[in-house]
């Protein structure tokens, strides 16, 4: 079982209970602690993406940018490989993944990174750019000697 991450509410059984409506939800936890204090769990959003069409006129190229969303790993890799792979076999296309609302990436999602962009080069039919990284994410590509490939 993957381990998941939450965020904790906190207030009375009674508060939270209201703010969900009158019925917990089945991704909720309720802890109820001493003093009637009661902790809500919520898992973090999943991994999506926003994409966005456009074209380069100065350098006669097609452009798309994925804006990813929330946590890059092993159960959500899949999304980014099936999407952009195939728009690396059509010559002339720009693709851009904008990293800057990504909150955590695992090493599944490091390496679909990394296949995409070998990919990319392998095919030599368009180009793959990783765009706004997050101090954390730079600092993973630094800690797996990575900046070069992705700097390419």
């Amino acid at each position: 079982m993957a381990a998941e991450s939450f965020e904790i509410s906190r207030g009375t059984s009674s508060e939270i209970n209201k703010e969900q409506g009158g019925k917990l939800s089945s991704w909720s936890a309720n802890i109820l602690l001493s003093k009637e204090i009661a902790f809500t769990m919520s898992p973090e959003p999943s991994f999506h993406f926003d994409v966005v069409e456009s074209r380069n006129e100065g350098l006669g190229v097609d452009v798309t940018t994925f804006l990813c969303h929330g946590r890059l790993t092993n159960e959500t890799s899949g999304k980014i490989k099936d999407a952009v792979k195939p728009l690396l076999g059509s010559g002339g296309r720009h693709v851009i993944i904008d990293l800057g609302d990504v909150s955590y990436v695992d090493s599944s999602g490091l390496g679909a990174l990394v296949g995409l962009k070998v990919s990319a080069i392998n095919k030599g039919l368009g180009r793959l750019e990783l765009e706004n990284l997050t101090p954390r994410i730079k600092e993973l590509l630094s800690l797996a000697n990575l900046t070069k490939l992705f700097a390419s």
